[in-house]
């Protein structure tokens, strides 16, 4: 039997997950200060990746999902988010993945269980106050921009909790190798999801002949399409879970795919890309 996740460790990961999100929830009409913009990225990465081990630990477990409802938060007069406290942030975060990571394969127990569902809550609430912030935050110009110009579009908005958020429409621009997607014209928001197919978690399964995503899988994506803030229609799922089993299929040899999350027009466009995976030490 798998090991156990012990309540009192996800009850305090809750708490302190609850205080971060308290913390940005009130600064949702902040922008990010001088130096503070080039960690946002990293943040929501980190954040994505740990609604996405959670969420199949949820999954795992037989846990239903929390509800995505944000929690009110009283507003502070507009100010900046300093530098210094976004690496104290992203610190703090990338502590808390690892520490998941070397136990994703442990079970959630009973007494877990909701503080483990307040912990994927926070996670969601997180990346969407976070976002928001960085929507006021102007971007830094391209290299040899004209002084005055525009700089990289970003949602003036996130999408609305329980309102479907359409991805862009049009076909985007595919790449040669492995049928990936291009990227969108305007920046990603920095967040990622590393789908490797391992034997203990394979990400496709045979169903009467034909390959289709595992649960693990559809846990993982949706995860990181809820961690973005990204709820979409049983219709769009469908195709997106469709898209996703062909860029798996289409992996190359000794690299894993990772989805990404750009915009285009304001409206988030995901996309793929594929790096190599990490080699396993002799013996392993």
């Amino acid at each position: 039997m798998a090991d156990e996740l012990p309540a009192a460790d996800l009850q305090k990961a809750s708490e302190n997950l609850g205080r971060l999100h308290a913390f940005l929830a009130a600064r949702t009409s902040w922008a990010v200060g001088a130096g503070g913009d080039a960690l946002v990225p990293e943040i929501l990465g980190a954040i994505g990746e740990l609604s996405s081990l959670m969420g199949g630990m949820l999954q795992e477990s037989g846990i239903s999902f929390p509800r995505r409802d944000v929690i009110a938060v009283d507003q502070l007069p507009e100010g900046e988010l300093d530098a210094d406290r976004l690496r104290q942030v992203s610190s703090f975060l990338l502590q808390m993945k690892r520490w998941f990571v070397h136990r994703c394969d442990w079970r959630i127990g009973g007494a877990g269980r909701e503080p483990a569902r307040q912990v994927q809550a926070f996670l969601i609430g997180l990346s969407a106050s976070l976002r928001t912030i960085a929507a006021h935050t102007p971007a830094p110009a391209e290299p040899g921009t004209p002084a005055g110009s525009p700089g990289p579009a970003v949602p003036s908005e996130p999408p609305k909790a329980g309102q479907p958020h359409k991805f862009a429409s049009g076909p985007a621009p595919t790449a040669a190798a492995g049928g990936t997607e291009a990227a969108p014209a305007e920046r990603s928001n920095g967040a990622r999801l590393e789908l490797e197919d391992r034997v203990e978690a394979p990400l496709l399964v045979m169903f009467r002949g034909a390959s289709e995503l595992s649960s693990v899988a559809r846990e993982l994506i949706d995860g990181f399409l809820g961690a973005n803030g990204i709820e979409l229609g049983a219709t769009d799922l469908r195709r997106f879970y469709v898209k996703v089993l062909k860029w798996i299929e289409n992996t190359p040899e000794g690299q894993m795919l990772v989805l990404k999350i750009g915009w285009r027009d304001g409206i988030p466009a995901p996309y793929s890309s594929y790096v190599p995976r990490a080699r396993e030490a002799p013996g392993d």
